[in-house]
């Protein structure tokens, strides 16, 4: 679909920024401007769409909609992200966008025949990461089909939601803003984190940062929330959520397992026919193993249907949120008990900026992990792990 867009200076002076951008890489064929233009076009077509939520809310056929309980949940968060976590909210998620989709993009991964890491793409913004995002499906297919012929694994999973890091105030967006408040909360926070603290190159350090930050803020909005009138709906919310983090453990872990047995077959000195029989051993062994995992769950489903088609695309993005939240999960705990933060619902208010400060504490920590050399960061890492394993 062609998106044609009816500037206003303020757009016309987004779009040149945006621009602006695109000359700080080298693109070596036609493919790659094509490829910024859909990224510029697809982004500015959301924000000429986006509306002020304030807007919204004041509309009378909006009253006591879902829609407009949920609009307005997002301003609370937005203001608890803000004034309770010292987030750098700025604009972001003040406007809304109905898209008529349920994902707003869709990332191509790749990865070689005989290699668990992933391809990596480098962009002027992000730095190198292991995705490429499309806001077309058929434009991240054509791509994957692509690399396919290239001899790539490759997988297209679609997102609900992605920051442009500050560079423009991002929307709420439909495919998303229906969750329910427990899963609203988290998405909120995780991509507002991303504000905060980005290293270009280095998606496992961002994506665990975030889903560190993410956790806690989740955990400090439920105790400030805990003598509401919806209090039992938002437990049992958390609940959900436990559970199925808990199995989200168990999946990463036999993930990151079969990750690592690949990895050790691709480096035998095999010949192709028998690493790619040794292959299709070990998918299956994960294949089997995450049906047990899921086997009676309201997300079974979901997970057998994930299972299907197995390659090393496929993995490669399942341990980028979660392989540094260990360690960075540990030195929080340890900013947050120097600073005498209990974390007891009962005291909230009065540890309120102790609370604070030890999470101050923690964001100057990731900070200057992010100002350290990509050895130097992972070797600080590797050592905040081993403490959290041991404590």
């Amino acid at each position: 679909m062609q998106v044609t867009i009816q500037c206003r200076p303020r757009c016309k002076r987004l779009l040149a920024r945006l621009l602006l951008l695109v000359p700080l890489i080298a693109l070596p064929a036609c493919e790659s401007l094509g490829y910024y233009k859909q990224a510029v076009v697809g982004h500015l077509s959301l924000l000429h769409q986006a509306r002020p939520i304030e807007q919204l809310l004041s509309k009378p056929q909006l009253a006591d909609s879902e829609l407009a309980n949920k609009l307005g949940l997002v301003q609370q968060l937005r203001a608890f992200a803000r004034d309770e976590l010292g987030l750098p909210v700025g604009r972001a998620y003040s406007r809304y966008v109905e898209l008529e989709r349920d994902y707003v993009v869709w990332n191509v991964f790749a990865s070689e025949e005989f290699s668990v890491q992933p391809k990596r793409w480098c962009f002027p913004i992000a730095g190198c990461v292991a995705y490429r995002g499309y806001f077309s499906l058929a434009q991240a297919q054509k791509k994957a089909a692509a690399l396919k012929r290239e001899g790539f694994d490759t997988h297209v999973g679609g997102a609900a939601a992605y920051s442009t890091l500050g560079w423009t105030a991002d929307p709420v967006l439909s495919t998303f803003v229906q969750r329910d408040e427990v899963t609203l909360a988290s998405l909120l926070f995780h991509e507002l984190s991303h504000r905060l603290v980005y290293v270009k190159g280095d998606t496992e350090f961002n994506e665990s940062l975030a889903s560190t930050i993410e956790t806690y803020g989740l955990e400090r909005w439920l105790a400030q929330r805990s003598d509401t009138e919806d209090v039992q709906a938002l437990r049992q919310q958390l609940v959900q959520r436990q559970q199925k983090k808990a199995i989200q453990r168990a999946f990463t872990d036999a993930v990151a397992k079969t990750r690592e047995a690949l990895g050790e077959l691709y480096q035998r000195p095999l010949n192709d026919t028998d690493k790619r029989i040794g292959k299709l051993i070990i998918l299956d062994s994960l294949r089997k193993r995450v049906h047990v995992i899921a086997h009676a769950t309201a997300w079974a489903s979901a997970y057998q249907k994930w299972a299907v088609d197995l390659n090393n695309a496929k993995l490669a993005p399942v341990a980028l949120y979660t392989r540094w939240q260990n360690a960075l999960g540990w030195q929080l705990a340890q900013k947050l008990e120097y600073a005498g933060c209990t974390q007891l619902p009962e005291k909230l208010e009065r540890d309120r900026l102790r609370c604070r400060q030890g999470l101050e504490q923690f964001f100057e920590a990731a900070r200057q992990l992010a100002r350290l050399g990509e050895q130097a960061r992972l070797e600080r890492l590797q050592e905040w792990d081993l403490r959290a394993s041991a404590s």
